[in-house]
């Protein structure tokens, strides 16, 4: 917010937020929508790493006897 104050050259981060807030308030619904989206990162896992992470994990899980394995068909809903 600092940041944005001092880049735009005004004296209190209240006028900022009056300001933008008036900015958004002129702006139409689907403009609107699209600025206050905030961004997302997809994370896509390939499919060889998938199955290694799991075969690694079931390997971990039959070394440690005191844990519970539920395959994902057994998990209760």
């Amino acid at each position: 917010m600092e940041r944005i104050r001092l880049r735009g050259q005004v004296s209190i981060i209240s006028e900022v937020l009056q300001i933008a807030m008036m900015k958004m308030d002129l702006m139409g619904k689907d403009e609107l929508i699209e600025f206050l989206r905030f961004p997302r990162h997809e994370i896509f896992v390939d499919e060889n790493v998938a199955l290694a992470f799991r075969n690694q994990s079931l390997i971990e899980i039959m070394r440690d006897h005191g844990m519970i394995f539920f395959a994902p068909c057994q998990l209760p809903k």
